[in-house]
């Protein structure tokens, strides 16, 4: 936010910000485009703060698309991978290597 004479608002000091506040201000960092330092001096941020926010952000696992469940007759799997509450995941055979290994981090994560 810019106040009459086109300086930066300083930001009240934020204790447990909301990840939509914190995505918020990364974003205005990085359209602002004055640095990191510059844009926390502005706005009497701590810099490393921001540095800690964006790089837990980055660390979040990907979201998840929606599914639909289709009816249809079963493939032959490669390989049945057994999860907790008696799951049972079906990888069909032309699953690729780096697929597989995407869902092993993904569940793994969960």
């Amino acid at each position: 936010m810019l106040d009459r004479m086109n300086k930066p608002e300083p930001i009240p000091a934020l204790r447990n910000p909301s990840a939509s506040e914190i995505s918020g201000l990364l974003a205005e960092a990085e359209q602002a485009g004055e640095g990191i330092a510059a844009f926390a001096r502005a706005r009497n941020l701590k810099q490393q703060k921001l540095y800690v926010w964006r790089r837990r952000l980055k660390a979040k696992p990907p979201a998840f698309d929606q599914v639909r469940i289709v009816e249809s007759a079963p493939e032959p799997a490669a390989f049945v991978l057994e999860l907790q509450a008696g799951i049972k995941l079906s990888v069909p055979s032309d699953f690729d290597s780096p697929s597989v290994r995407r869902l092993a981090e993904v569940l793994h994560a969960c």
